[in-house]
Parts: structure tokens; sequence; C-alpha cells
């Protein structure tokens, strides 16, 4: 988060944000669009979270 000039979240839009700035703007500065912006999953209820929603 500190490479990106972020700070901690304080309310869910915030986590949202971060995603979003981690899944297109190259975090770990490889040059290529392939770090996981937000990965969730609730088990044994049969639901999942979709973050295409979300962006």
């Amino acid at each position: 988060m500190k490479k990106l000039n972020l700070q901690a979240p304080k309310t869910m839009q915030d986590v949202l944000n971060i995603s979003h700035a981690f899944a297109t703007m190259d975090p770990d500065g490889n040059g290529k669009p392939d770090t996981i912006g937000l990965s969730l999953q609730k088990r044994n209820t049969g639901q999942r979270f979709r973050t295409d929603r979300l962006l």
C-alpha cells in the first residue's frame, strides 16, 4: 500500500478502492497486470461473492 501511496482502509469503500488500485496500478512493479485486487470466499453456504460487480 505504501508504494501506491494508499492509507489503511476505514470503510468498505476504502477496501474496494484499494482492491481496484492493486488490480490496476501494478503494485509489484513487474509491468504485468497480474496482481489480484481482492479475493474472498464464504464457505459452506453455496453463496459466492462476485467482485466483477464491485469495480
